[in-house]
């Protein structure tokens, strides 16, 4: 069964995903792939978490085809390689930071889906909450914000 967490009002959606990334990291040794729909948007998390916390190093890289395949937090912006190159397979965890849904991100056992305050995330958000409802082997939970912040 896939367990996919929405995590709403969030008022920055670099800092709740650099949050996560690190509980799941440092706490249980996840395998994360955190996609995103334009490139732009994926450098900028990417500068994000090698800064956000002064103490903390999280181990990350951009997605290539001579990736090491035992990188522990992979960010992608082109999500036909997921089919493709397997990546499912050696990942655990999937981030969607994308305003899809995309059938084959449940090959992850946890899915993440980060919905901002602003109503036009929300109303993209509900669409991709619609989508895996209609999986019945899908386990969806919600969390406001400083739940992640606090936690």
């Amino acid at each position: 069964m896939n367990k996919v967490n929405f995590i709403y009002e969030v008022d920055n959606k670099q800092l709740t995903t650099c949050k996560i990334v690190n509980n799941l990291y440092t706490m249980i040794n996840c395998r994360i792939v955190i996609v995103f729909d334009e490139y732009e948007s994926m450098k900028i998390l990417d500068k994000f978490l090698w800064s956000f916390d002064d103490i903390s190093f999280i181990p990350h890289a951009i997605f290539s085809e001579n990736l090491d395949e035992f990188m522990p937090i992979i960010l992608m912006n082109d999500q036909s390689k997921l089919i493709n190159k397997n990546i499912y397979k050696n990942y655990n965890t999937i981030i969607n930071l994308t305003e899809n849904f995309y059938v084959h991100f449940l090959n992850f056992k946890t899915i993440f889906e980060i919905v901002s305050k602003e109503e036009s995330d929300k109303s993209k958000a509900r669409k991709r909450w619609k989508e895996y409802k209609q999986r019945s082997y899908c386990e969806i939970n919600s969390y406001k914000n400083n739940y992640i912040l606090n936690s």
